[in-house]
């Protein structure tokens, strides 16, 4: 392994390795050849008439041969700099997502192999913080979970206090108001069950995951969308899959975050004439579910802000349409954890979703 040098030290070897070998060339194809053909030879005692031979040294070509050959040198050495730099510029480039120590020490160039340790003590600063982070919102998550599940059980005791109420009791103001508590605690417990949902979605879990055949996840999807919808509403049911390929998904997850996205469908749909489409495509390696209903559409604010925890539209507080931005947010969720995406749209006088995952097995 070679000694580690600078920037400055390689380009003042490179200079004197110029200024020797151009000397050594001037020396042994100009200076010696002239100096032989410079003697006077005596023939017979006159002296030998080589001044003809003499002038090829001092004419215009001798001059820009000695040019040409100063130039190839530059040019070769400097080439040979550039080639070394370049090398190892390409080294930390193709390695800088991750760099190795390893990598490092093969450098030579005395900035860069700094430029690589600092590079990899970054890196470590970086790992480090996206360990603490997945770690706190993990504890975080975990809070929020307990805390929905102990919320659940008096809210639980509230709701069934109040249905046996109900029974026992005649007068309609009572009843008004035993209705209104009922529906405030059904409200909490939907929330907190969301919460719950959606913290699960922090934990690395394998156990849910496992390889489903697309006609048996279209099945499965058809009879969730049935039984939700049943006859609500009008609604269609494309698909566009081969029966033949294998999904890698984690059903569980993905057929709530579907039966999120049909819940809003079905209470955003057009009161008077409701329709809901769904289609069911896939493209390469990507399988994508669009659930589109008519009669809304998405306002600029969701489009923009609808992957956002706890995110409600200010014309969206009141008690009747209480929003917390987590069925969405699950559902986008759910799409990252599938290597996917979400997309809304607004199309045929109506809004769409669209859910991509690349769960296609090759």
């Amino acid at each position: 392994m070679g000694r580690i040098k600078s920037f400055r030290q390689l380009i003042r070897e490179t200079c004197w390795r110029i200024i020797w070998q151009f000397s050594l060339g001037l020396l042994m194809a100009y200076l010696i050849p002239l100096a032989s053909v410079s003697i006077q030879i005596n023939e017979d005692g006159k002296p030998l008439k080589n001044s003809g031979v003499l002038s090829i040294f001092f004419n215009v070509s001798s001059w820009i041969y000695i040019c040409i050959l100063l130039i190839v040198l530059i040019s070769y050495h400097i080439g040979k700099l550039l080639k070394k730099l370049s090398y190892e510029m390409t080294l930390i480039y193709e390695n800088s997502m991750w760099l190795e120590k390893e990598c490092t020490e093969s450098l030579m160039v005395k900035e860069f192999r700094e430029t690589g340790n600092r590079i990899i003590v970054m890196q470590d600063r970086i790992r480090q913080l996206i360990v603490d982070e997945k770690q706190q919102k993990e504890d975080l998550m975990f809070q929020v979970s307990a805390a929905s599940h102990d919320l659940k059980t008096p809210l639980t005791i509230i709701k069934g206090n109040v249905e046996f109420l109900q029974a026992i009791t005649e007068n309609d103001q009572s009843q008004e108001c035993l209705a209104d508590i009922e529906r405030a605690s059904q409200q909490l417990l939907d929330y907190f069950n969301q919460l719950i949902h959606y913290s699960k979605t922090y934990y690395d879990d394998e156990t849910g995951w496992t390889e489903y055949s697309s006609s048996d996840f279209i099945n499965e999807l058809e009879k969730e969308v049935s039984f939700l919808i049943k006859n609500q509403m009008k609604f269609s049911f494309e698909q566009n899959v081969k029966g033949t390929e294998r999904y890698y998904i984690n059903p569980s997850l993905l057929i709530r975050a579907i039966q999120n996205i049909l819940t809003n469908a079905l209470e955003y749909a057009d009161k008077q004439n409701p329709k809901i489409k769904i289609r069911v495509e896939q493209e390469e390696k990507e399988l994508k579910i669009g659930i589109w209903n008519n009669g809304s559409e998405f306002p600029d604010e969701v489009l923009t802000n609808f992957g956002k925890l706890f995110y409600r539209m200010d014309k969206a507080r009141s008690v009747k349409e209480q929003h917390y931005g987590i069925g969405l947010s699950f559902v986008c969720r759910v799409a990252k954890l599938h290597k996917g995406r979400v997309e809304l749209r607004n199309r045929d006088e109506g809004a769409e979703l669209l859910i991509t995952v690349n769960c296609i097995k090759s």
